[in-house]
């Protein structure tokens, strides 16, 4: 069988619409199988994301300049100059908006009062242009940015100092030419300990709503306890042995089921426990480690050393 190599012209015919037009379109138009376009482009490095080559998406630019997408969208490109063009990667019949890294740099040498140098990392665009570090000398003598959206990049550089725990909210926020309150809200509104991702106003909200479900819950338990505590003790106050027996409940009452403590005959003495902390003896109808009052010694020993520990990044 005869080899049918690929041709200089279809390899150009390939780059020239590869974007524009789907794969199966591009075989039909060349002639070929799907597949043999599929490996063919693969090979050449012409893949479906939104990044190759010369080539950047909208999104990806929006990300790099530390602004929103809808910034680059809807306002460089159809009133500023920005060149953007709609196109279809790969297989996807999705349009992205696509702008040259050429068309890109020249554009931002141009309008340099559109953007901020500071929310662009070092070596971001490949190198340190002479524009560029004029700029970044000259955006670095402006006032503190308020109101920009925070960056992935800006998000974790925060959640790693805040974490380290040694920088207050001003020298992070001068770490990071924002304002020390800004810094304070962005902390509360990431998961730190957790994803690290932001949780939005939706699920703050959610969050918000069952909380407040769980306080109305736990509301309505409190009160039908503190009914049956009440009960309990009219119906059984002359009975002082269920003081000292170890089947009584303030709440549930006797666990025996028995109503008169006199003729009981069920009744098992409180056990002594040894405190871990104090070694003294306690009697409890649950099994603790500590007494009451070294637990209360303990959980205030927890709040100072938590308000030490938070004092810092005040």
């Amino acid at each position: 069988m005869s080899r049918n190599y690929w041709t200089q012209e279809e390899l150009d015919y390939i780059h020239e619409v590869w974007g524009e037009k789907t794969i199966p379109q591009i075989a039909k138009r060349l002639g070929r199988s799907i597949d043999a376009v599929k490996v063919k482009t693969s090979r050449l490095g012409y893949t479906g994301q939104k990044w190759y080559g010369n080539m950047m998406s909208a999104r990806k630019v929006s990300e790099l300049l530390g602004v929103d997408v809808h910034t680059v969208c809807d306002y460089w490109i159809p009133k500023c100059g920005l060149k953007g063009k709609a196109k279809r990667l790969g297989t996807s019949k999705k349009t992205t908006t696509i702008i040259m890294f050429d068309d890109l740099l020249l554009w931002l040498e141009e309008h340099q009062d559109l953007w901020d140098s500071r929310r662009l990392e070092l070596y971001a665009l490949g190198m340190e242009y002479d524009w560029l570090m004029k700029k970044r000398k000259a955006d670095a003598l402006l006032p503190i940015r308020k109101a920009q959206k925070w960056t992935p990049a800006e998000d974790a550089r925060l959640l790693a100092m805040f974490k380290r725990g040694d920088m207050t909210y001003a020298e992070m926020a001068a770490e990071l030419g924002r304002p020390a309150n800004g810094v304070e809200h962005r902390i509360h509104r990431l998961d730190v300990w957790g994803t690290g991702k932001y949780v939005g106003d939706t699920l703050r909200e959610e969050r918000k709503a069952k909380g407040e479900a769980f306080e109305k819950l736990a509301f309505i338990v409190r009160l039908r306890n503190a009914l049956l505590v009440h009960r309990n003790s009219m119906e059984l106050g002359e009975y002082w042995q269920k003081d000292l027996c170890q089947l009584w409940d303030d709440i549930a009452g006797c666990k025996a089921g028995c109503t008169d403590c006199d003729s009981c005959t069920e009744f098992v003495r409180i056990k002594p426990q040894y405190c871990a902390r104090c070694g003294g003896t306690f009697y409890e109808r649950h099994e603790n480690r500590f007494c009451q009052s070294c637990r209360v010694a303990r959980k205030k020993a927890a709040q100072r050393k938590w308000c030490r520990l938070n004092a810092r990044r005040i």
